[in-house]
């Protein structure tokens, strides 16, 4: 039988729930890109990085 690459999108609004869906059930077992991530490691002072955050999180409550 022959395998198929997949690509796998997970996308929604702030506060939707990707990055908990992605952390309960897909890190480990498949390689995750994440641009909250990698904006994270390119500037991890950025203010505008903490108040999506704090968004997000206010969201979710």
């Amino acid at each position: 039988m022959t395998h198929w690459p997949q690509l796998w999108v997970i996308a929604g609004p702030n506060g939707a729930g990707k990055s908990t869906l992605v952390r309960r059930h897909l890190t480990g077992k498949v390689p995750v890109v994440n641009p909250d991530d990698i904006a994270r490691e390119l500037s991890p002072h950025n203010p505008l990085l903490k108040n999506a955050d704090i968004v997000g999180c206010y969201k979710r409550k």
